[in-house]
């Protein structure tokens, strides 16, 4: 049997939004990331940083922007 599985959409919102939204999940993915406020782009980085560091994992898909993946911080 495939284990149960939800979704939780961010679309946009605060760094502290996109942590709350990450409270008990185990995997991101972020699709189609394109430029945006650097500023922004790198306090969700910092976000996701931590997500990883308590184990989760952050896919990103659909982009050639190496640049915006670098603002993210994760690579």
């Amino acid at each position: 049997t495939m284990p149960t599985s939800q979704c939780q959409l961010f679309w946009e919102g605060s760094p502290a939004e996109l942590q709350q939204a990450l409270s008990g999940q185990h995997v991101v993915m972020v699709t189609y990331p394109t430029s945006g406020q650097a500023a922004q782009v790198q306090a969700y980085g910092k976000v996701l940083q931590q997500f990883v560091q308590k184990g989760g994992s952050v896919v990103f898909t659909g982009t050639h922007e190496f640049s915006v993946l670098q603002q993210f911080g994760l690579i």
